[in-house]
């Protein structure tokens, strides 16, 4: 026979086994029970990069590989390119690093201004100086089959053109996002959500009016018995503007006198150089790989 503390034991257990079940159904309703957020298509936003890791950017790097391992590099004439984009097959390129990676090297951030239409099929995504990489504004006319990017060099311009073949990325959030809870950014309040590779996890903060306002990418250093991450990549959106663009601002003449440039000389696309073979501009990521173009 069962004595009294064993039984009072079991009974514990199964009190405590029944709680955590309804727990966990509880979390399971809540996430189900949440509508997953709906992308914007038309927008306009500064948005803020954080590469947090050694030369995070820097795809010569094993770390970089390592932390990029959903992800692989395809480059532009620009060695090391920082862009990263959806696994698929991609032409093979060499990587010539540009300097030996420091010791213990700050996160690398950079600013850009985004101007989004989806409906409209265009897109610009303007790149602030920082050290060692010039302003660069590249404009998608996917509505029109080809692109451009300006750039400026010691207060000089040039650009770059090609045909544009295929069709627009569509914005999407995954299917699998885990609503997490409330939780807030930059003192704001937001819902919290996130979608787990296993290895990687993606975190995703969005306002009550579905204004994105941070999402960072994570390595899962352990899971139990307690939760540890290090974080990889981080955006943080800043003045986010829904509605469409104005269509002057995916012309040659916005993009080539952009605020980001020292000088206000405008370009026209007839004097820009055409690309080898027209192989065009690396897909550029703003959002992970929600939002790219």
């Amino acid at each position: 026979m069962l004595t009294a503390r064993l039984r009072c034991g079991i009974l514990l257990a199964c009190a405590s086994a029944i709680a955590a079940a309804k727990k966990v159904a509880v979390n399971a309703d809540a996430s189900t029970s949440k509508p997953l957020p709906t992308p914007h298509r038309q927008f306009t936003t500064r948005i803020e990069t954080t590469a947090h890791q050694l030369n995070a950017t820097d795809d010569c790097t094993p770390r970089a590989a390592a932390a990029s391992a959903l992800f692989v590099p395809i480059a532009s004439r620009a060695p090391c390119a920082h862009l990263f984009v959806p696994l698929r097959p991609a032409r093979p390129w060499p990587c010539v690093r540009a300097s030996p990676p420091a010791a213990a090297d700050p996160p690398y951030k950079r600013q850009m201004t985004v101007y989004y239409d989806f409906d409209a099929r265009r897109a610009r995504i303007d790149y602030d100086p920082v050290p060692h990489m010039p302003p660069k504004s590249f404009v998608r006319r996917y509505d029109l089959g080809h692109e451009w990017m300006v750039m400026e060099i010691q207060r000089e311009k040039e650009c770059q053109k090609s045909r544009l073949r295929e069709a627009m990325p569509m914005p999407r959030y995954p299917d699998a996002f885990i609503y997490m809870g409330e939780s807030r950014v930059r003192g704001k309040p937001c819902d919290h959500w996130r979608e787990d590779h296993g290895e990687e996890v993606v975190e995703f903060f969005v306002g009550a009016d579905g204004t994105p306002l941070r999402l960072t990418t994570e390595a899962v250093d352990q899971r139990s018995p307690q939760w540890e991450t290090t974080p990889l990549m981080t955006y943080d959106f800043f003045k986010f503007e829904p509605g469409a663009p104005a269509e002057d601002a995916f012309r040659m003449k916005a993009s080539s006198t952009a605020p980001i440039f020292a000088t206000d000389a405008s370009l026209a696309i007839g004097a820009c150089e055409r690309v080898v073979q027209d192989m065009g501009f690396p897909y550029i990521h703003f959002m992970h790989t929600y939002y790219y173009a």
